[in-house]
């Protein structure tokens, strides 16, 4: 199945609430006073920045990631990477980014730039620079909610089509977040799947940002990295034109809608999007997930 779930991603919208309408589950992300997106554009970093040194830009997200765009001079391309930052103990003013190898003190925020001091720990470098941060996209009481990183309860699927096996259109709930679990249904009940291209596609989490970022992170797989936008109304649409458009389990753009069971906690998203298989047979798909 060359899109198993064409837009598993599909942009998940939470009902707007006020404070007053706050989850009873609801807790702050750990990182919430940290996220921020940041670029380094000035005469003092261009070198680094064109050598792949320094991120051109960062995001630091609500719940403890960061996205940096990379440059990639051999290949002469930009790199999106997904890792982890850290801040050591007593010293709320440093940030480690894990993977880059890099720290950034900070030593004066304004609202539209950062002065900030990058160092490297495996060179030397270490400069002072000014950082312009970019205005948020999702604000107020909904993106408190939908801005940080949501697990996998559950995945339910059904397909319908003039040739689809009828079992196939009845709902069938996969309580994981392996893809490949249902890629094996699939083809267990005649459909067409290359289910050795989805083995290394089980989702760790999916997150959300302030400033418009999709991330879905897999336990071996290298991330997905795209944008999303939302529309007045909670509908949303995706895109992953940042990086790995062209993959075996998501469309490179979809829709979606979701909502929230504010006792619980719990997102529901539900999907209706074509599904393709490996012979070119077209399917339209139903797919429901379930995230805490």
């Amino acid at each position: 199945m060359r899109k198993l779930l064409p837009a598993v991603a599909a942009l998940l919208v939470l009902a707007s609430c006020d404070p007053a309408d706050t989850p009873s589950k609801y807790t702050v992300p750990k990182y919430k006073e940290y996220h921020a997106q940041l670029s380094f554009n000035g005469e003092d970093v261009k070198d680094q920045v064109r050598n792949g040194v320094i991120p051109s830009t960062l995001e630091l997200t609500s719940s403890g990631k960061y996205v940096a765009a990379v440059a990639k001079p051999e290949e002469n391309k930009l790199v999106y990477t997904v890792g982890n930052f850290s801040i050591p103990t007593r010293a709320l003013d440093v940030i480690n980014l894990e993977g880059l190898n890099l720290s950034m003190t900070f030593k004066n925020i304004a609202a539209s730039s950062w002065l900030v001091n990058l160092s490297n720990s495996k060179s030397s470098l270490s400069l002072d620079t000014e950082a312009k941060a970019a205005n948020e996209l999702v604000v107020g009481s909904f993106a408190d909610s939908l801005c940080r990183s949501w697990h996998v309860k559950s995945i339910s699927i059904s397909a319908t089509g003039s040739d689809i096996p009828s079992k196939l259109s009845t709902i069938k709930v996969f309580e994981t977040p392996d893809i490949s679990k249902i890629g094996d249904y699939f083809s267990e009940n005649g459909v067409s799947v290359d289910v050795g291209a989805l083995k290394d596609y089980v989702i760790s989490d999916i997150s959300f940002t302030e400033y418009s970022t999709l991330i879905i992170n897999f336990t071996k797989a290298a991330p997905f990295i795209g944008t999303y936008s939302l529309d007045k109304n909670h509908k949303a649409t995706y895109s992953f034109a940042l990086q790995y458009e062209d993959n075996p389990v998501f469309a490179g753009t979809g829709k979606g809608m979701l909502t929230i069971d504010r006792a619980s906690f719990t997102l529901t998203f539900r999907i209706e999007s074509e599904i393709v298989t490996t012979d070119g047979k077209k399917y339209n798909g139903k797919v429901i997930f379930e995230l805490v």
